[in-house]
């Protein structure tokens, strides 16, 4: 009875969604200001709201207003080593949370942190790897 009730409420959620979502536009005004709006919106105004955003971005270059590549290029490296460095510290320091409590702990105990160590593998995987993706999208979009 309760599986049944946690479906319907989660297809209901799911439709409701689906059908009244909100969209946040970013716009850049002419001052060089960045405003946002947010609307309930269809298909059709996404697409226009994407349209309007690129012509915005085209009438910037040519009045010489655009990003700089490499101011942005700058900003991305220094957000990188700073969530990188982030990244570092943690694993170690969960590693060596884990090390400890495997040295200290008697046999049945030692079995419970080998549990932990496949969370804490994967979770370096997707962590380490996600900054991996990033750096090599940033590299290979840098040259465009």
């Amino acid at each position: 009875m309760a599986k049944k009730i946690i479906s319907i409420a989660l297809i209901s959620m799911i439709i409701i969604t689906i059908f009244s979502y909100n969209i946040t536009f970013a716009r850049v005004d002419s001052g060089g200001g960045i405003s946002s709006s947010t609307q309930t919106t269809n298909p059709d105004n996404v697409i226009t709201g994407a349209n309007d955003f690129v012509s915005n971005g085209e009438q910037q270059v040519q009045q010489g207003q655009a990003l700089k590549s490499q101011e942005l290029k700058n900003a991305s490296d220094f957000l990188y080593n700073i969530l990188l460095a982030i990244a570092m510290v943690t694993a170690m320091a969960i590693g060596i949370a884990i090390g400890i409590k495997f040295m200290v702990a008697s046999a049945s105990e030692k079995a419970e942190v080998k549990e932990l160590l496949w969370p804490y593998v994967l979770g370096c995987i997707v962590v380490f790897g996600a900054m991996g993706i990033w750096k090599l999208a940033v590299t290979i979009f840098s040259e465009f």
